[in-house]
């Protein structure tokens, strides 16, 4: 939706107002605005309530357009990072606007991107302690990127000695998704239960849940599982949009792990992607995604399939 276009009404200056405001308001139509000015130079303007309305719609639609995700497993090693990494870049390929924020100390997604030497400055930091806009984001192969830096481990500290700390980067991300620039915000959060994962959570509209095809995701599932309640509660929006299995490989114990995960969570179940040791060591250092490193690989279509379903999941309004 656009916004509406306005014609100018006039102007009045702060010394008349008071004698003229209410008329000047009275008689106002929309479309039309009545700029207040100072010394010459204009210091508010006031718009018809019809207009106020549409700009309102117009905001509105321009939020609901963008969609906010966090790729969240509590336990490491569940390959959070290069998933938000690969399906931000296959989202690209399909035509969308995609920000990536990375909250981990760690920076695994900054440096898999090929980001070096990042600042401080250039990550939420100031936005989650000060207030402040975020930051101008880098760009990475089509990509737009929040880098992150290893003393956010100490920003997340000191979240908990400030007022709404965990509430902070949805208030700036609400400015991000009003200006409509981006269809897709990717989360990757710290793989542990502290201020910066519940920030991202607070942040959401969904979750993507990475699940390994081995033993360790089993154990890690009920954890998963309680955390996503906990965070819905402190969210009423936040959903899943699915549980994606990863590292799968050509074994009866994976093979079994994958078949329990769909006996318990059902048709949320995607995937799943393969265990590819040699391709994800390759892209890592490199700093590419998949899809730049190995364009015509199958491990590329598996995560070319989980876009496409990701894509199908938000259009639909409803969570797989």
């Amino acid at each position: 939706m656009s916004s509406p276009a306005t014609d100018e009404a006039g102007t009045l200056s702060l010394s008349d107002a008071r004698a003229q405001l209410g008329e000047r308001v009275t008689h106002l139509k929309p479309g039309e605005r009545l700029d207040l000015t100072r010394h010459g130079k204009t210091v508010a303007t006031v718009i018809s309530p019809e207009e106020l309305q549409l700009l309102n719609l117009a905001k509105d639609a321009a939020m609901k357009s963008t969609k906010v995700l966090m790729c969240f497993n509590h336990a490491g090693g569940a390959s959070k990072s290069s998933t938000t990494r690969d399906l931000g870049y296959e989202l690209t390929q399909l035509g969308q606007k995609v920000l990536l924020i990375d909250l981990d100390p760690q920076a695994n997604l900054t440096s898999w991107l090929g980001l070096q030497n990042v600042q401080l400055s250039q990550t939420v930091n100031d936005a989650l302690l000060n207030l402040t806009p975020l930051p101008e984001p880098l760009e990475a192969h089509g990509m737009s990127i929040i880098p992150s830096h290893i003393d956010l481990s100490e920003t997340g500290e000191l979240l908990g000695v400030k007022g709404n700390g965990d509430g902070r980067l949805e208030i700036a991300l609400q400015k991000v998704r009003s200006a409509g620039i981006y269809d897709y915000i990717l989360i990757d959060p710290p793989p542990a239960l502290g201020k910066l994962t519940t920030s991202g959570a607070r942040a959401a509209d969904y979750l993507i849940v990475p699940l390994p095809a081995k033993y360790k995701g089993v154990e890690a599932l009920g954890g998963v599982q309680r955390m996503v309640s906990e965070y819905s509660v402190l969210n009423p929006k936040l959903r899943v949009a699915f549980y994606v299995v990863t590292q799968m490989e050509k074994t009866r114990h994976a093979s079994d792990v994958l078949s329990l995960y769909r006996q318990t969570l059902g048709d949320k179940v995607i995937g799943p992607i393969s265990w590819r040791p040699k391709v994800y060591n390759e892209c890592q250092p490199m700093g590419l995604p998949i899809g730049v490193m190995f364009p015509d690989d199958s491990a590329r279509a598996e995560i070319q399939e989980i876009a496409h379903k990701l894509m199908e999941v938000v259009a639909a309004g409803v969570y797989a």
